[in-house]
């Protein structure tokens, strides 16, 4: 399990069980939850606390995964997250410039823009790659001045398959190499 997953696993749990000890003023048991517990807590959450649905979603796969090892283990005699649905989400459409502005903003960082931006926009425009994902990259991971391609585990897919872009390209707009 990854470092960060494990962290959210944990926040998770403490979020759990503080909420349940609040609730019920009493030490927290595994072997005393029931799944109606689990279900008045991703209540509070969306009622109260008004948590994003992402987010609850993630407490909740977090807490049926220690269920689920507890019953596994014989700790608790049944998985009270077993009968727990996650929240619907429906899917968004990224948030992005229609087609006509990202000429316009190819075109202008085209003109405008020094190589690096250049190299920063199309690779954006190219490959919906998000932002936060490319600013994620390390310089080591990332000298696209110095290597034909670019090498990006994406969480945007989820089996974070390595995507590969050739520098020495010809942008769409422009007609010219990117280097």
């Amino acid at each position: 399990m990854r470092p960060l997953t494990r962290e959210a696993y944990l926040n998770a749990v403490t979020h759990f069980v503080n909420w349940l000890q609040q609730t019920y003023s009493d030490e927290f048991d595994p072997q005393e939850v029931i799944a109606r517990d689990i279900r008045e807590w991703k209540n509070h959450q969306q009622t109260v606390e008004k948590a994003s649905p992402n987010t609850i979603n993630l407490r909740l796969v977090a807490i049926g995964r220690l269920f689920s090892w507890a019953h596994g283990e014989n700790i608790i005699q049944m998985n009270p997250a077993a009968d727990v649905d996650l929240i619907n989400v429906s899917e968004l459409k990224p948030k992005g410039l229609d087609s006509r502005s990202l000429r316009q903003l190819l075109r202008a960082i085209h003109k405008y823009g020094s190589r690096r931006d250049i190299a920063v926009i199309e690779l954006l425009a190219g490959t919906g790659l998000r932002v936060s994902e490319l600013l994620f990259e390390t310089e080591a991971e990332m000298d696209m001045f110095e290597v034909p391609y670019v090498k990006i585990a994406s969480s945007f897919f989820h089996d974070r398959i390595h995507i590969s872009i050739l520098w020495h390209s010809v942008s769409p707009i422009e007609g010219r190499v990117i280097r």
